[in-house]
């Protein structure tokens, strides 16, 4: 399943890419420089941010002592943690404007389910319709939610959840697809893959039967989509061939922009908001950590 963030190994990407705090475009735009900041969960051995909302309301993962994984809210400095009652671990993956958090959380069995929450509901289970695996990975201020399920022949496609009605969705000629994302005018992205040696982003317009495009640098055979804002930019990340370097991405319109946290090589972009606010995570000396990177020009 494509669920977290895969060590996928890449051969034969024919991409050069600058390192540095500068994200770097087509050639006829100039670089845009990133402010990152850097966080933590307390206490917490590994932490990932997954995605923002308008008000800057982070959401994200964290790996506590015991290797156990627990979602979280960042408020400012303020964390909360939140876990799925009676799981064993927890991951958040999307927050709408009026804080709804959909995730996935692991049971007792090691069955991976999909969930939703907000304050006053509490959690809902999403499990998609006779799947033995769901994660619900994106939602839209229309509560709309996106994810993936896998069948009883461990195939994955991609689904949404509108209105209580799921709806199953592949890219087409693809073995794997997953929906990480939906903005509010229900444009979906994610990840789909033709072979176990590849795998490209997309977008998917129009809805259900609308018009996919594929998301790829060019020569990549690795490339993820995570997160769509209102703008129609996306954020994910690409892997360097034979490198072992991870790069995250914006792109709009064509363009890609890659950037890395300064002084390490592997750095996923996995949130984005309406003000171009990008979160995600970066590895350095094998501990990962959470990073919040605001464009100098909006």
């Amino acid at each position: 399943m494509l669920r977290g963030i895969l060590p996928v190994v890449l051969a034969g990407l024919a991409v050069v890419i600058a390192s540095g705090v500068a994200m770097r475009a087509h050639a006829a735009r100039q670089p845009v420089t990133l402010t990152f900041t850097s966080f933590d969960y307390p206490g917490a051995t590994s932490t990932s941010a997954q995605a923002i909302n308008t008000a800057g309301v982070i959401v994200g993962q964290y790996t506590d002592a015991s290797m156990n994984i627990h979602g979280f809210a960042k408020i400012g400095s303020t964390f909360t943690s939140l876990s799925f009652t009676g799981s064993t671990n927890t991951e958040i993956w999307g927050i709408n404007d009026s804080n709804e958090v959909v995730g996935i959380y692991e049971d007792t069995s090691s069955v991976y389910h999909g969930f939703s929450y907000t304050v006053s509901g509490g959690f809902v289970t999403l499990d998609f319709p006779g799947g033995i695996y769901t994660t619900a990975l994106g939602i839209n201020n229309a509560g709309e939610i996106v994810g993936a399920w896998v069948d009883s022949s461990q195939e994955e496609h991609g689904f949404t959840l509108v209105n209580g009605v799921y709806t199953s969705f592949d890219y087409p000629g693809s073995t794997l697809t997953a929906a990480y994302g939906i903005n509010n005018a229900g444009e979906i992205c994610g990840v789909y893959s033709t072979n176990p040696s590849d795998a490209y982003g997309f977008t998917l317009t129009g809805g259900i039967g609308g018009t996919y495009t594929q998301i790829d640098p060019g020569g990549s055979t690795f490339t993820f989509g995570y997160k769509i804002n209102d703008h129609a930019q996306l954020v994910g990340f690409l892997v360097i061939p034979d490198s072992n370097k991870y790069w995250g991405y914006a792109y709009a319109s064509g363009h890609f922009a890659t950037f890395v946290y300064p002084g390490t090589s592997m750095t996923y972009a996995i949130g984005i908001n309406n003000a171009k606010k990008i979160v995600g995570s970066y590895t350095e000396t094998g501990v990962t950590h959470g990073f919040l990177a605001v464009p100098s020009a909006q």
